[in-house]
This record gives structure tokens, C-alpha cells and sequence, in this order.
């Protein structure tokens, strides 16, 4: 009997002891269940351990009181053996409703790149996921750097040319939106010219440019030991996709010299581009009628010309009959003999009110208007 007894006493000890024991662990581990959100703060029971944050619906986490009465993680597993049913922080409850501060690195505020992968680099006082939209084109939010939560994100994406307007939107644990809007330039294309004139002959300070560039920032035309910046807006118009230019520049110290002439063009980015370069007899000087009152003589049916003309760079002589609706031009002379030049026309009979024009090979000319009457 006393064998007996014994061994029951022993039974009923054990069973108690183990039913503390139980009662101990089911004392202090603890299923947390969170709501969207809501906070365990880890960081008390450990700094090193990361706090919890609640980013659905509902969220479990398995802790156990530690020392310092802070809740501590633990495997869920082990709440699960235990058969723990669902506690709420209750009092203890945070809730997370600030956003993430982010620090953007790059690109700077309207900065100008040169190739149209740019580098995104921006860090936030928190993990969060990473997103961007492209605000010109407004097709929705992609992902930047991972789909996992980090502080950093580091990642180079391929924009547009021209303005672009990047918003940065970073999401924490609590599904916070922290956001930041960023503008700038990207001009990877290097500028064009296409045309420029005159490219032969004579230079009388009449110059054009034809160029493409979508961010002109200076036309430079260099002439001589010269040179001369273009009002783009002013002195260019555009025309599908190609800016058309034009200026005049006084060449009155180069007359009767050879000059060399180009156009440096410079987009926003700072990519340039240079013309070819020609080299070109600057005249600026007009001819010169040495005999305006008499230099024609009416006989009968025919008009003698005998124009003494004062030019270096002679052209031709013709005329213009004023009463003649069409204005066709009539050729006197191609050529100067010792700087006369002398003809015999024929007219029909009438009265007649013509303009003598004298022209150089640099496109200047110098008119004087006579009249006479034609009567045989």
C-alpha cells in the first residue's frame, strides 16, 4: 500500500509540475494580432530588433514578455503549439499615419542630362517600396527598385527627351505614401546644321542658317576676325522640326577683302555643333553711274547708250520699260570696255520711261530713270 501510495503521490506531483510549467508558458507567450497599421515595438525588448508593422488586414506575431515587460519575437510555431488565440496590443496599440520622409540624391532640380538613362538615388527615414510615374505621360505607378521594403533605392530608368516630371512615391509598413516631384532636362541629342549661305561668291553681310536642335541655347555666327550672337527667337522661325535664321552684319571694314565665315550652334546641354566654314570676297561697295545726265542720246528711231560706270566686280547693265505691264529685263552690256558701257538699241514709236540698272556680281545695283519720245 505504502508502495502504491508512493508512486500516485509521485504521478500527481508530476502532473502538477507540468501543468505550472504549462501555465507559465501560456502566461508569457502572447499571439499578437494586429490591424492595419498598428505597431509591436520589438525595438524595447531589443534596439537591434526592428519594430512590426501591420500592412494588411489583419497581421499575427508570436512574442513572449521579456525581462523589461516589453514583448519580445518568438516563432509562431511556438504560439501555435501552445494554442494561443489572438490578443490585441490593447493600451499598447500604435498606429502608424506618418508618412516616409524621402531625400532625394538625384537628378537635381532643373538640371540638364546628356543621356537618357538617369539615375534615380533617394533614401527615406524608413523602409518603404519604391515607385515612380512619369507625370507627362500619367500611366500609373511602376516599381523603381525592388517590391521589398528598404530605405535606399539606387536604380537608372530611360526617359523621354525634352522636360521630364518625375514623381517619387515611397510606402512604408502601413502602407503611408510619402512623395516627391522632381524637373528636369534631357537633351542626348547633339545639334545639327544643315545649310548655311552664301557658300560662293561674295559675302555683302546677308548670312542663313538652317539647324535642328529641340533646345537651341546660342547661335553664334563668326566672320572674319568678328562674330555675332543671333536672337534665336527674333532673327529664327521653325518649320517642322528645323529652325530657319537669317541676320545681317555691316562689312563696310572687310570691303574688297576675303573673309572667312561659319555658325557655332549650342543646345541647353552644352553639345555643340559647327558649320563648315567658307571663305568668301566681301563687296559692299554699289556701282557707281559716273555720267547719270548724260550717258544716252536720242537719234531717230535708236537710243546710244554710253554709261560710265565705276564698279569692281562688274555684272551687267539692262533696263526695265516701265510702261511694259510684264517688266521684262533687257540685257545693254555683259561687259565693260575701260569701265564704258556703250550700246545701240532700237526703239519702236512712242514715249518711253525706262529704269538703267547696273548690277555687281555680289547682287548690288544702282538704277537711274530715264524718258524720251521715239518719233520718226
Amino acid at each position: 500500500m505504502t508502495n502504491k501510495k508512493t508512486i500516485l503521490m509521485g504521478i500527481s506531483l508530476g502532473i502538477i509540475i507540468i501543468l505550472l510549467l504549462s501555465g507559465v508558458y501560456a502566461k508569457d507567450y502572447v499571439l499578437l494580432c494586429l490591424n492595419e497599421g498598428e505597431t509591436v515595438e520589438f525595438s524595447k525588448c531589443n534596439p537591434r530588433i526592428e519594430d512590426r508593422t501591420c500592412g494588411s488586414d489583419l497581421c499575427q506575431y508570436c512574442s513572449f514578455i521579456g525581462t523589461t515587460g516589453a514583448y519580445c519575437p518568438a516563432s509562431l510555431s511556438k504560439c501555435n503549439r501552445l494554442g494561443l488565440s489572438c490578443s490585441s496590443l490593447g493600451e499598447n496599440a500604435t498606429i502608424d499615419k506618418t508618412p516616409p520622409t524621402i531625400i532625394l540624391h538625384s537628378p537635381d532640380e532643373g538640371e540638364v542630362y546628356t543621356s537618357r538613362k538617369v539615375l534615380i538615388s533617394a533614401s527615406a527615414n524608413e523602409s518603404a517600396k519604391w515607385r515612380y510615374m512619369d507625370l507627362r505621360k500619367g500611366r500609373g505607378w511602376k516599381s523603381l527598385c525592388t517590391n521589398k521594403l528598404t530605405e535606399d533605392c539606387d536604380k537608372k530608368i530611360t526617359l523621354k527627351e525634352g522636360l521630364n516630371n518625375i514623381s517619387l512615391k515611397a510606402t512604408d509598413r502601413a502602407n503611408n505614401d510619402g512623395f516627391y516631384n522632381v524637373s528636369f532636362f534631357i537633351d542626348s541629342k547633339k545639334p545639327k546644321i544643315y545649310k548655311t549661305y552664301p557658300k560662293r561668291g561674295f559675302a555683302d553681310g546677308n548670312f542663313e542658317v538652317q539647324f535642328k536642335e529641340e533646345n537651341p541655347e546660342s547661335l553664334i555666327l563668326y566672320y572674319g576676325s568678328d562674330e555675332y550672337e543671333l536672337n534665336i527667337e527674333e532673327n529664327c522661325y521653325e518649320k517642322r522640326g528645323k529652325y530657319y535664321c537669317d541676320t545681317n552684319v555691316d562689312l563696310d571694314s572687310y570691303d574688297g577683302q576675303e573673309i572667312e565665315y561659319y555658325f557655332v550652334l549650342e543646345d541647353i546641354a552644352g553639345n555643340m555643333a559647327e558649320s563648315k566654314h567658307y571663305s568668301l570676297d566681301v563687296d559692299t561697295t554699289f556701282p557707281v553711274i559716273n555720267n547719270p545726265d548724260s550717258f544716252y542720246d536720242v537719234k531717230g528711231r535708236y537710243v546710244y547708250f554710253k554709261i560710265n560706270i565705276t564698279e569692281k566686280n562688274f555684272d551687267e547693265v539692262f533696263y526695265v520699260d516701265n510702261n511694259d505691264p510684264r517688266l521684262r529685263e533687257k540685257k545693254l552690256c555683259s561687259r565693260l570696255k575701260e569701265g564704258i558701257c556703250e550700246k545701240r538699241k532700237r526703239f519702236k514709236r512712242g514715249d518711253y520711261d525706262l529704269t538703267i540698272y547696273v548690277l555687281d556680281e555680289a547682287g548690288h545695283s544702282t538704277g537711274e530713270g530715264i524718258s524720251f519720245e521715239i518719233d520718226y
